[in-house]
């Protein structure tokens, strides 16, 4: 980021601060409680968005990947998803100001 602020592409420093912050916010919230299962659960998300999207491509033609499939969805068995926003989880652990300052102008 201090290489793209030199060169005068501030803009492109935006998105990669959104996703520090987000970042930020989703282990301190990871932390709060129930740590081990937010962990798996922060983990396992992109695994449940990979699989989606694995078997959509697929569709019903699936021979040859069974075994990934398999493990995957084995993988997952013990995913919670969370669908709480960005928002509610800074809320949650007492970062809603720096949500609102600065989280929703980097969006």
């Amino acid at each position: 980021m201090r290489i793209l602020i030199k060169k005068g592409h501030f803009y492109a420093c935006i998105p990669m601060a959104r996703v520090l912050l987000e970042n930020a916010i989703n282990i301190q919230y990871v932390y709060k409680a129930d740590s081990e299962q937010r962990a798996k659960n922060f983990k396992l998300a992109s695994t449940e968005v990979f699989l989606k999207r694995v078997l959509a491509t697929l569709g019903k033609e699936t021979h040859g990947y069974e075994e990934m499939i398999v493990s995957l969805e084995q993988e997952l068995k013990d995913y919670r998803q969370d669908k709480k926003t960005t928002e509610e989880k800074a809320r949650e652990i007492n970062l809603d100001m720096i949500y609102q300052d600065l989280y929703r102008h980097l969006s």
